[in-house]
């Protein structure tokens, strides 16, 4: 006992009392804060694993082929997986070293096309794609430039032509189903970007060997392609096929500058492109706010059960900080709660005019710095570039769709039209730029060429030029018509 100024006091066993206490509020209030914190991620997987769910529904179910009309259109009552042409593609494109086959494809091998082995042996010993020597495609397809194929070039989209006969088959499919394993979160696996790129561009190189019609139909293959790689899901699936379109865009822009098509062709192209099947920009941020949430649930302890066997894709290196986050779950209930938040933001904001997005993104961009959400700042900086590319694919669609109307018009009347106004009957509206609002897109006629296209983000007219932010192509009346 202590005493002081004569009185006796218990200063030691009440500060001991004291911090005792402490202890025993702070670990109570730990484990209350844990319990709730488990209870909100339980409620979280829960939600994941049925959306999860819902949208592996959505990826299986029967799909109606984009060309569904023509040569291309899918026998009756075809219910074959298109993507086990997709596999026969990459597996193929693949086989220029065996050694160099990935596992993930080597899994793949009982869902291969059964002529597998005699396409990988038309182009056996051959070394891998060289998308170097193929640069120039764009510049062959623009009739204002018109570069000739330099001969390295050719041989290397030719060596590959035959892998090419699995894009043909897959996009006239009754189904379409990349199984894609969400449950996975970011470690699911994705086609590979630069083999189904490669292809894109192969059969936009054929279509320039062959007959005007046939070149056509090859174009709208590619558009077909694209519409089902998209089908994957995926974020990064999604901004892949929008790099395909591209390039069927492109291939038709080409293809309708060539003598021996008719009305009926354009009209085709016309009925093919309305057909398209498009996806929000607020829905691909929904995806990616999915994938990302059950990463951080997958290695925070509470992985999703709803797919099949763990045998997937090969591991995507993951921070260790989302690893250490398992036995704090408040932490991890911090970090998702602050990561979707951010990510409804982008979703919203892609679902806002295109004039206001910027600024939007901005301030979101602002308020993520400011921030201490670390994996919302590892995962959301690269979304502002999915409305940009969503609204330059967009314009590259509408600017074809245009160039087939203004060659059917041409063909009514001898010549191009003047204006854009023209082809509002045969577009059933006039086509808008979606960098600038309630304007057209550019119209442009120049002599035999013309071009149409969106100014780009930066609103300035630089008469299409290549390199410019312009978004479009330009076509020409054929020879001798």
């Amino acid at each position: 006992m202590v005493v002081l100024d004569g009185a006796p006091t218990n200063v030691p066993r009440n500060c001991a009392l004291g911090c005792l206490g402490l202890i025993v509020l702070s670990v109570v209030g730990v484990g209350v804060a844990s319990f709730s914190a488990n209870r909100k991620l339980e409620a979280r997987r829960q939600a994941a694993a049925a959306r999860v769910v819902a949208l592996g529904e959505e990826a299986a179910a029967l799909r109606s082929p984009l060309l569904q009309s023509g040569s291309g259109g899918p026998a009756a009552g075809d219910e074959t997986n298109a993507v086990v042409d997709y596999n026969g593609l990459q597996w193929a494109m693949s086989q220029s070293d065996a050694k160099r086959v990935s596992q993930a494809w080597q899994r793949r091998r009982p869902t291969l096309p059964v002529d597998i082995e005699d396409v990988v042996a038309q182009i056996q010993g051959t070394k891998e794609f060289d998308y170097g020597l193929a640069v120039g495609l764009d510049e062959y397809l623009d009739p204002r430039i018109a570069t000739p194929f330099k001969p390295s070039a050719r041989a290397e989209f030719e060596r590959f032509l035959p892998a090419t006969r699995y894009v043909r088959a897959g996009v006239a499919r009754g189904r379409c189903d990349w199984e894609t394993r969400w449950e996975q979160g970011i470690e699911v696996e994705i086609p590979n970007l630069l083999q189904l790129r490669s292809a894109a561009n192969i059969l936009a190189y054929e279509a320039t060997t062959q007959e005007p019609r046939a070149a056509l139909e090859t174009g709208l293959v590619i558009l077909a392609f694209a519409e089902d790689v998209e089908r994957q899901g995926t974020l990064i699936g999604s901004m892949i096929s929008i790099a395909l379109r591209s390039v069927g865009y492109r291939s038709l822009a080409h293809t309708m500058g060539r003598a021996g098509l008719e009305a009926r062709d354009y009209q085709r192209i016309l009925d093919v492109l309305g057909r398209q099947r498009w996806v929000s920009g607020s829905e691909l941020i929904a995806r990616e706010a999915l994938s990302g949430e059950i990463t951080i649930l997958r290695h925070g302890g509470h992985p999703l059960e709803v797919g099949g066997d763990e045998e997937s894709a090969e591991a995507v290196e993951v921070p260790a900080a989302v690893g250490l986050l398992k036995g704090l779950p408040f932490l991890q209930e911090r970090e998702i709660a602050g990561y979707a938040h951010f990510m409804k933001r982008g979703a919203e904001i892609e679902a806002l005019p295109a004039s206001e997005r910027p600024a939007a993104w901005d301030r979101l961009e602002q308020d993520l710095s400011e921030s201490s959400y670390f994996f919302a700042k590892l995962a959301t900086p690269n979304l502002r570039g999915v409305g940009r590319h969503q609204s330059e694919s967009r314009a590259l669609s509408d600017a074809t769709r245009a160039l087939a109307a203004a060659h059917l018009l041409r063909l009514r009347t001898g010549s191009f039209p003047a204006r854009l106004s023209a082809l509002t009957p045969l577009l059933g509206a006039l086509p808008q730029d979606p960098h600038l609002p309630g304007q057209p897109l550019a119209y442009r006629l120049e002599g035999e060429i013309l071009a149409i296209y969106s100014l780009g983000e930066n609103g300035i007219d630089d008469a299409g030029a290549q390199g410019s932010d312009d978004r479009g192509f330009a076509t020409q009346a054929p020879a001798g018509e």
